[in-house]
Order: structure tokens, then C-alpha cells, then sequence
């Protein structure tokens, strides 16, 4: 019994141990640069326009601090990744009819043309990256952290 007692001891113990050695160092409480990064995309936009991330990062941080922080804000904040999904196109359709058109293509580089288009001359529409699909009608124009889709 008690090399089953020592060894149940040794099985809790030396991860709890180190645990709390290391606690500190990996600690990710005051790591605020998600959020910063979100704060920074929002507030470099107008109200009643879109934003298309490209990353998690810039996506999640970005619905995180619109639908909890700043719920005030009228920015529809877009996935591109998802973009392919007809479920995605019909959701956020149906969140912002004024802002995204009915997507009828699974092809991501058609989809945000198709709302780029469907904005012009309404409502603003930046990026969290440099697309390359816009070439042609749009020049992409830098807005503090993000880009402004603007016709030529």
C-alpha cells in the first residue's frame, strides 16, 4: 500500500508543484493585446459600414468588443473565411440587409466584391488586410489600423 499511497502522491504532486512555480510566467491575465487590436479596428471605423477580417484574430477581437464593449456601434463586423459558407452569407444577410446583399456565390473573392458593389456610394467598407481581389474598380486606402475600400 504504500508504494500505491507514494505514487498517487507523486501523480499530484510534481504537476501541482509545477504549476505553481510556473504560474506567474504563464499567466496570460495581463495579456491585452486581443483586445487592443479589436478596440483599434472599431474605433478606426465609421458607424453604419462594414468590416472584413480576414484572421481570427481581427475577427473574433472585433465581434468581441462591438457585441460587448461598444455595443453602440453600428459596424458590421464580416468573416471572409466564412464567406464560403452560404449559411454565413445568409446570416449576416439577414443581420445587415442594408449593408451586405443576398450572396448567391460560394466563391469568397465574389462575395466581397458583391459587397464592396453593393456599398458603393453608401456606406463605407474597410479591411483588416490587403485584398487583392479589389484590384480594377477600388483603391484601398489606409484608415488608421484598417483599409477603406474607395472606388477609383
Amino acid at each position: 500500500y504504500q508504494g500505491l499511497a507514494l505514487g498517487t502522491l507523486a501523480f499530484v504532486l510534481i504537476p501541482g508543484v509545477s504549476v505553481a512555480l510556473n504560474y506567474g510566467s504563464n499567466s496570460l491575465t495581463t495579456d491585452n493585446a486581443a483586445f487592443d487590436r479589436g478596440a483599434e479596428i472599431i474605433d478606426s471605423v465609421r458607424d453604419g459600414s462594414g468590416v472584413l477580417g480576414l484572421h481570427e484574430r481581427n475577427v473574433f477581437s472585433s465581434w468581441y468588443i462591438r457585441y460587448v464593449e461598444k455595443p453602440d456601434r453600428d459596424v458590421a463586423v464580416i468573416a471572409v473565411r466564412l464567406l464560403q459558407f452560404d449559411w454565413y452569407a445568409r446570416s449576416i444577410h439577414t443581420l445587415f440587409p442594408d449593408r451586405v446583399p443576398e450572396i448567391e456565390s460560394t466563391d469568397v473573392s465574389v462575395a466581397i466584391r458583391s459587397i464592396v458593389e453593393h456599398n458603393a456610394g453608401r456606406a463605407s467598407v474597410y479591411f483588416t488586410f490587403k485584398n487583392p481581389s479589389l484590384t480594377g474598380g477600388y483603391d484601398l486606402e489606409p484608415v488608421g489600423s484598417v483599409w477603406e475600400a474607395t472606388p477609383k
